[in-house]
């Protein structure tokens, strides 16, 4: 099997400690590959066979990991990669460019759990492996070109998400309802995102980095326009949520720093839905995560 593997060790909680993880990155591919990290971590070349250690500072909520092929640096760390450049970077401060294979992690998330995600939103470039070896926590993903992962083999799915409790796995399955999402192509802006609340209760429902957020009764539509050039954003549903006149106030699920409006991500565990437009050879993107159906209209 060749593929990407990227191993998330815990450390002891007791530890006073420069970092809250670690990641060890194992090239497992037959050629080079110049895997990247951030916020933490940059990037380097990574021959077949070689690990990359990265310890993630403590206080560090999210990152991501990808990989990149077809490289060429000079000696300052400048230069380019076929697929998952990141603005001509040997050690990245930016997101890749799409087309590629993306791992993500959240530390100390809800309920204080962590959480690893393997995606492709982005498109894919490389198989991929993301394991836990925490004790009590030994979940595996696997991301390869023929089964990418198992949940992609039926059409109503598209991304697995695992949490990792120390000593317990939890899994996210994936279902086709409540809330509806339509995208329409629609002059001068990029696209239309209709989003329908098809469940029996208010939801209030968030976007960014354009949209906000705002309360979204059952059968309400929220249409939103998004500019060209918007990549990397994000949908998703909030509960439980009490705002005063100014949009100041709280939500159960999801919450965005208190916001009614949001312009950060919401707090885990979130219904996500994300979307690139126009990204690798021009395409769009979408994934979701349940209760969500996204669909694209004519």
């Amino acid at each position: 099997m060749s593929l990407i593997k990227i191993s998330l060790s815990m450390l002891a909680l007791c530890l006073v400690s420069a970092q809250a993880a670690r990641f060890d990155i194992v090239n497992q591919c037959s050629y080079t590959v110049w895997p990247a990290a951030t916020p933490s971590g940059g990037g380097r070349q990574l021959n077949s066979g070689q690990t990359w250690s990265i310890d993630i500072p403590a206080g560090t909520s999210s990152g991501r990991v990808w990989g990149r092929t077809g490289c060429s640096f000079d000696g300052s760390g400048r230069g380019s990669c076929q697929t998952g450049d990141c603005g001509g970077a040997l050690s990245c401060t930016l997101s890749g460019q799409p087309p590629l294979t993306l791992s993500e992690f959240t530390l100390n998330g809800g309920n204080n759990l962590d959480y690893i995600n393997l995606s492709v939103i982005d498109g894919f470039n490389v198989p991929m492996q993301f394991s836990s070896t925490s004790n009590g926590c030994n979940v595996v993903l696997n991301c390869r070109e023929s089964s990418c992962p198992d949940a992609y083999q039926n059409p109503n799915q598209n991304e697995k998400v695992h949490s990792c409790p120390g000593g317990n796995l939890h899994a996210l399955m994936l279902i086709k309802i409540p809330i509806k999402m339509k995208k329409f192509i629609h002059a001068p802006v990029a696209a239309r995102f209709d989003i329908v609340n098809r469940c029996p209760y208010t939801v209030w429902p968030a976007a960014i980095p354009k949209g906000g957020g705002r309360q979204l009764n059952s059968g309400q539509t929220w249409p939103l326009d998004i500019p060209a050039g918007t990549s990397a954003a994000r949908i998703w549903g909030r509960t439980g949520c009490s705002f005063d006149a100014s949009g100041r106030g709280s939500c159960q699920t999801g919450d965005c720093g208190g916001a009614l409006s949001c312009s950060l991500s919401g707090k885990s565990p979130t219904t996500l839905a994300e979307f690139s437009l126009n990204a690798g050879n021009n395409k769009d993107y979408i994934d979701f995560l349940f209760p969500m159906l996204g669909i694209c209209a004519p």
